[in-house]
């Protein structure tokens, strides 16, 4: 009975100790227009979202830091195309010109930043809803046109309005081997309350 009791704390113990609570959920959305795999959109809510480690932060000095593009960047349109982004991005918050949100190392363009001047000492850890005027690049020059490669073909902004940038904690999900920890202490309490009323 005793090492039932210690497999049920056990399980307890290490659902919590198995959750990602170091990650997190960087989310812009703005109302904007253009087009995606040469599919129209126009003022319709358009939302990006990215899960990050921001331990993983580097420092490339004057206010600048950025995190490393290690997960994919999703994007939804509403009422249109649903996806994520092929190319290269990365977080990234410049203090100096109060700005925060996605660039592309692809072609070394903006995807989209916020700008607020909460941003002047932030450093890519949470942060609640802050929003600012949009700033993202729509050009062609002899660097070519600012089109940003997802699974659902490029995507061109044409217009972008007020952003809002935020970091929260990533959704709590258990790994496997905690569910089988959690299983075994559940088993484990179940065989408790059954000797206890039943013998």
């Amino acid at each position: 009975m005793r090492i039932l009791k210690l497999l049920t704390l056990a399980a307890v113990i290490a659902v919590p100790l198995a959750m990602h609570a170091s990650s997190l959920t960087y989310t812009d959305t703005f109302t904007g227009s253009g087009s995606v795999g040469g599919v129209d959109f126009n003022n319709a809510v358009v939302t990006f979202t990215a899960t990050a480690d921001p331990s993983s932060l580097i420092n490339e000095g004057g206010g600048i830091f950025a995190l490393s593009p290690s997960t994919p960047v999703a994007f939804s349109i509403a009422g249109g195309a649903s996806g994520v982004f092929t190319d290269s991005l990365q977080l990234f918050v410049n203090q100096s010109s109060d700005i925060a949100g996605l660039g592309d190392n692809t072609n070394d363009f903006a995807l989209l930043y916020t700008s607020n001047p909460a941003f002047a000492a932030y450093e890519l850890g949470a942060i609640g809803a802050t929003s600012g005027s949009s700033i993202f690049n729509n050009f062609a020059t002899d660097l070519g046109e600012a089109v940003y490669g997802t699974n659902k073909g490029g995507l061109d902004l044409t217009a972008a309005g007020t952003s809002t940038f935020s970091a929260v904690a990533a959704s709590q999900v258990p790994e496997p081997s905690s569910l089988v920890l959690l299983g075994t202490g559940a088993l484990g309490a179940l065989g408790v309350v059954r000797r206890k009323f039943f013998v």
